[in-house]
C-alpha cells in the first residue's frame, strides 16, 4: 500500500487541514484564539479530555489550558497537571549525553558498547557510536522484534493502535541484550535515520554504567534537580499522582481509559511523566532566558546532525534534519527545533525557535495519531498548519461475503500510489507486505471508511462480478483509481 496518507501516518499522524497566518513573524496567538484551538481539540475532534499548553518568551510565560482531568474527574487541567510524556523522555537522555561529553566522561564517537554489558553489532568495521544512538542513525528498528506481548501478536492496525500500551509487557532486560546481541546491521551507522527505541533504551544505560549511578538519578542530577523540575520524574509519588490526568486512548470518537504502559528496559526512551510548567522552565533553560550551567550541553545537542528526522504535516516545504534527539525544521532563514511524545493514554510536544527565542510546551491525556503535534508547531511557525477540522463518523452497515468480494483486488491512482484490497471472513483489509492490515467498515453497498485515519475510499462500475475503479477521499481531495491487477 503506497498512498501518501498511510507514509504520513506511519511517520508522524494524520495530515492536518490549514489554518496557518499568511505572515510567519506575526505575533504569536492570544489566550482566546488559543483556547479555541484546545476547545476543538477537546469538544469536537475527541482527541482528549484536557489539554495544556505553556509558552515562553522573553520577559513573559503564559499557560492557557481546557479540559478536565478525566471522564469522571472533573477537575480543570492546568499547569501543575501531571501527563505521560514518553519520547519527550529522550531530550533528556540526550542532554545527559551532551553534558557528559562537554565535561569529558565520554566522547559522541565513542564506541556505545564500550560501556555496555552486551556486545553491538558493527557493519564492515564501522562500530555504532554513542552519537549514532542518540540521531537514530544506529541501525536499530524502532522496537525490539522479540517482544513476546500480546500486543506484539495482533496484525491489524486499528487493535494494535488500541492496545499500544500492552506493547512492552513482560519485556525484560535479558530480552533486549538477546535481540541486541543478535542483530545484524544492513548498513553502516550513522548514514541514515530510522526512529528507534532501542538506541534510546541501550543510550541510557550506557550513560548509567559510565556514570555509575542508576538512570534516573543521572537524569534527576544533571536536569531536573539543577532546574528545579520538582514534578517531573519516572516514578510519581502518591501526591503527583494525585495530579495525573486520566490516560486516555482516542480512536475513531470514541476515549477509552488505559492503564499507563511498562516500559521495563526502555525507560530511557519515554518512561518520564511531568507538566507544564516544569517543562517551560526547561525550554527557558535552553533559550537562555534564565541561567543554567546545562547551557553549553543544551546547545551541544544541535552540533550533531543527519538528514531526517520527523517531517511536520501539511504541504510539503523546508528541509527536516536530525539532531541529538530534537528534530529540525527550517524553512528558508527560519529554523524550528521540536521533539514529540506518544505513550500509552498521553500525548506531548515540546520545541522552541532558537532566533525569535521563543518555545511551546502542549500536553494532552490520549494517545492519538494526530496528538498536539500541530498545534505547538504552529506557534512556533504560522506557516505550518492546525488542524480545526471537524470530523465525520460514520455508523458501519453489514455486508455479506460476496458483496464484499467484488472489491478485493489492487487498484492503481498513480504510477506510485496503489492499494490492495482482500476479503477475510466477513472483513474487508487494506493489505502490504511487511505492514499491519487496516480495515475497511462499510457505510454504504459501495462505500467504506477507514477508522484509523480519516478518509473513504468508493468502488465502482462493477463488471464480471469485480469493481473496476476506486475513488480515495482524504484531506479534502477526491483521488480516482482504477483496477490494476
Amino acid at each position: 500500500m503506497t498512498l501518501p496518507w498511510l507514509r504520513r501516518y506511519a511517520a508522524a499522524g494524520i495530515a492536518a487541514l490549514a489554518v496557518a497566518s499568511p505572515l510567519r513573524a506575526a505575533s504569536l496567538p492570544s489566550d482566546a484564539e488559543l483556547q479555541r484551538m484546545l476547545t476543538v481539540r477537546v469538544d469536537s475532534q475527541k482527541l482528549a479530555t484536557g489539554v495544556v499548553v505553556g509558552i515562553v518568551g522573553p520577559g513573559s510565560r503564559r499557560i492557557v489550558s481546557y479540559g478536565v482531568m478525566g471522564l469522571d474527574d472533573k477537575r480543570p487541567v492546568d499547569g501543575d497537571t501531571e501527563f505521560g510524556i514518553g519520547s519527550l523522555t529522550k531530550v533528556f537522555t540526550a542532554l545527559v549525553l551532551s553534558d557528559m561529553a562537554r565535561h569529558g566522561q565520554v566522547h559522541l564517537d565513542d564506541p556505545a558498547g564500550r560501556y555496555l554489558p552486551v556486545t553491538l553489532p558493527d557493519f564492515a568495521g564501522r562500530p555504532i557510536t554513542l552519537a549514532d544512538l542518540a540521531s537514530h542513525t544506529s541501525g536499530f528498528p524502532i522496537r525490539p522484534t522479540n517482544l513476546t506481548s500480546d500486543w506484539a501478536k495482533q496484525d491489524e492496525m486499528g487493535a494494535m493502535v488500541q492496545t499500544q500500551y500492552q506493547e512492552y509487557q513482560g519485556y525484560t532486560l535479558a530480552d533486549l541484550y538477546r535481540f541486541v546481541s543478535s542483530f545484524k546491521l544492513t548498513r553502516a551507522p550513522g548514514t541514515h535515520y530510522e526512529y528507534s527505541n532501542v538506541s534510546y533504551a541501550l543510550l541510557g544505560i550506557a550513560e548509567s554504567t559510565r556514570a555509575g549511578k542508576p538512570y534516573g538519578d543521572l537524569v534527576q542530577g544533571t536536569i531536573t534537580g539543577p532546574l528545579g523540575m520538582a514534578d517531573t520524574r519516572m516514578r510519581l509519588t502518591p501526591a503527583q499522582q494525585a495530579h495525573l490526568a486520566r490516560g486516555y486512548t482516542s480512536f475513531y470518537g470514541q476515549l477509552d481509559a488505559v492503564p499507563l504502559e511498562p516500559m521495563g528496559p526502555m525507560d530511557a526512551a519515554g518512561a518520564y511523566f511531568s507538566t507544564v510548567k516544569d517543562l517551560s522552565r526547561f525550554l527557558a533553560a535552553t533559550l537562555g532566558l534564565v541561567p543554567s550551567d546545562l547551557k553549553p550541553a543544551m546547545d551541544g545537542m544541535l552540533d550533531v546532525r543527519h538528514p531526517g528526522g520527523m517531517t511536520p504535516s501539511g504541504p510539503p516545504a523546508g528541509t527536516d534534519q536530525i539532531a541529538l534527539a530534537w528534530n529540525v525544521h527550517t524553512d528558508g532563514d527560519h529554523e524550528v527545533v521540536w521533539k514529540n511524545g506518544s505513550v500509552s493514554g498521553y500525548r506531548a510536544f515540546m520545541g522552541y525557535d532558537p532566533k525569535r527565542h521563543i518555545g511551546v510546551v502542549a500536553l494532552a491525556n490520549a494517545q492519538s495519531g494526530a496528538g498536539v503535534d500541530d498545534i505547538g508547531l504552529h506557534l512556533l511557525d504560522p506557516d505550518l498548519p492546525v488542524d480545526l477540522s471537524i470530523p465525520k463518523f460514520y455508523k458501519e452497515v453489514p455486508l455479506d461475503a460476496a458483496s464484499l468480494d467484488r472489491y478485493a483486488g489492487t487498484y492503481r491512482f498513480s504510477p506510485t500510489d496503489s492499494i490492495t484490497v482482500v476479503r477475510q471472513g466477513s472483513h474487508l483489509y487494506l493489505v502490504e507486505p511487511g505492514q499491519p492490515k487496516i480495515e475497511l467498515f462499510a457505510y454504504g453497498p459501495q462505500d467504506f471508511f477507514l477508522k484509523v485515519a480519516d478518509a473513504q475510499v468508493s468502488f465502482g462500475e462493477v463488471k464480471d462480478g469485480h469493481a473496476m475503479q476506486a475513488l480515495w477521499r482524504q484531506g479534502g481531495q477526491d483521488s480516482p483509481g482504477k483496477r490494476a491487477d
